[in-house]
């Protein structure tokens, strides 16, 4: 990426037109100066933080270092310092040092403006709004990062740590590695004649018999050690009863499609993880990529309509499927490669 730099006033048109765009109601990271300056998952604030930071936390002005400012308390008595700096409308020049802008990395719909925080020693600290192309300071944030054997968990509420990418990937919009259910490694054609049971052991995952994943066939736990697993089918359920579900275009700038999962419940507002839409893999082909998504559960399908049809005694397994449809529950062939979402306790 390259800085965007000159005199401040007129908004870049290339930004202005992106933006106008009702889909793009959020900074993506490629825009985000604090992403391009700090790096990592740092990024610009949206509105939301912002007003959260004005409910929850006390304001009071103070000078550190022979600067004036605001120190801003939260409830567990951490503290942050935001200096009066000013903004800069056009030109160079700064004005209004009596004050502080902050800019979010959210506007309001078919605006050319931004969400910003505005406070001085007179006015109380308020979300406004303030056109583009104006000097402001920023303050980044990031998400309390957590791991598990080197990989990154959210809390949604549920008493898990949900990963927040999938087995095979680097990156949250990254599809990974498909799994046949379980088997533990990727392969290449996924179709009964390759599948690791064959018809004459299908039984020992069968409802007499093994209906729970073992944790020697569980594809996240055999490639992430430690405490990893795939969720049960109760463990997604729970996430469909308890968080709102979002289908997302071109995620963060990313261009994959994919569900931005987010929690409701008390405390754990607004974590959120993405799942992208990777599809599946019928024999040698990935099928729907790009458009929905079937994420494994450690769960036997148990209803008993599907044991004596087509899926050999139970066969399927259950699935966490999804398109812009919205998100269910899926019987699912467990002969098929999906993708794999860790969870663990």
């Amino acid at each position: 990426m390259t800085p965007r730099t000159g005199n401040y006033g007129t908004a870049n048109s290339t930004i202005t037109d992106k933006y106008q765009d009702p889909s793009h109601s959020k900074l993506q990271s490629v825009d985000d100066a604090a992403n391009y300056l700090m790096g990592g998952d740092w990024r610009l604030p949206t509105k939301t933080q912002i007003q959260e930071l004005i409910d929850e936390c006390t304001w009071s002005q103070s000078t550190q270092n022979g600067v004036s400012g605001f120190t801003v308390t939260g409830t567990n008595g951490n503290s942050i310092f935001i200096p009066v700096a000013g903004r800069i409308p056009s030109g160079r020049t700064p004005i209004g040092n009596d004050q502080a802008f902050l800019w979010s990395s959210t506007k309001p719909e078919n605006k050319a403006s931004a969400h910003m925080l505005h406070f001085s020693g007179e006015l109380s600290p308020k979300v406004r709004e303030a056109t583009l192309g104006q000097g402001f300071s920023i303050r980044p944030v990031r998400k309390k990062t957590n791991y598990i054997n080197f990989h990154e968990f959210v809390e949604m509420g549920d008493g898990l740590k949900w990963a927040t990418m999938n087995v095979g990937a680097f990156k949250p919009e990254e599809y990974g590695d498909y799994f046949a259910w379980g088997e533990i490694a990727p392969k290449w054609n996924y179709e009964r004649s390759t599948y690791f049971e064959d018809l004459l052991n299908l039984w020992y995952y069968a409802p007499d018999k093994m209906t729970q994943l073992d944790l020697s066939d569980d594809a996240a736990r055999a490639n992430w050690g430690g405490t990893w697993r795939m969720p049960t089918a109760a463990e997604w359920t729970w996430l469909l009863e308890n968080c709102t579900w979002d289908y997302v275009r071109n995620y963060d700038g990313t261009g994959k499609n994919g569900m931005v999962v987010t929690s409701k419940v008390s405390g754990f507002e607004g974590n959120s993880f993405f799942l992208p839409a990777a599809g599946f893999f019928e024999y040698s082909w990935n099928r729907n990529s790009g458009w929905n998504m079937h994420y494994w559960s450690s769960s036997l399908d148990l209803d008993p309509t599907y044991y004596f049809f087509w899926t050999y005694y139970g066969l399927n397994a259950l699935s966490l499927y999804a398109n812009d449809e919205g998100p269910k529950l899926n019987s699912f062939e467990r002969d098929y490669g999906a993708s794999v979402r860790p969870v663990s306790d």
